[in-house]
């Protein structure tokens, strides 16, 4: 879609992002007895987490925008079910790993409230984020210190 725009990269990449949260958000999963398969709204979200992750592999401009939602996402709902952005943050990680390096700060600021989150939040977190710790050397000591930090926090 992003190919075929008549109006541009800023304006296709924005809307498609946005309608791409837009379904993410919609999806609260639920658990529930004997509920298996997909239902019509995780069918949604994982379209809405191909679009964010097609569109921030081929627009590399729209990188540190896409990392401020995903963010924001996390640190606005602690405590919401957050599973599906886990995913795309893991999906984001691996597939360029260079490319957000240059949002190192977004990282920081993630990393840095690892004390305000839920257990399995961090976890999950550490395991999505363990490529770009490896990749970069700053990511590395900032998350170190934050650790030490939470060491003596709890």
């Amino acid at each position: 879609m992003i190919k075929h725009s008549k109006c541009g990269w800023e304006e296709s990449s924005q809307s498609l992002v946005e309608f791409g949260f837009l379904l993410m958000d919609m999806y609260n999963p639920r658990a529930g007895f004997g509920r298996t398969g997909h239902s019509t709204a995780f069918d949604c979200c994982q379209l809405g987490q191909a679009i964010i992750l097609e569109t921030f592999i081929v627009n590399r401009d729209a990188c540190g925008s896409i990392m401020d939602l995903v963010v924001d996402r996390f640190l606005s709902k602690p405590c919401a079910p957050t599973d599906h952005y886990f995913e795309l943050l893991a999906q984001m990680i691996q597939t360029s790993p260079q490319l957000l390096v240059q949002c190192q700060s977004q990282m920081q600021k993630l990393l840095g409230h690892l004390p305000n989150m839920p257990c399995h939040s961090t976890v999950k977190l550490l395991r999505a984020s363990t490529p770009l710790i490896k990749a970069s050397a700053t990511l590395r000591d900032w998350l170190m210190i934050v650790l030490r930090k939470l060491l003596f926090y709890r």
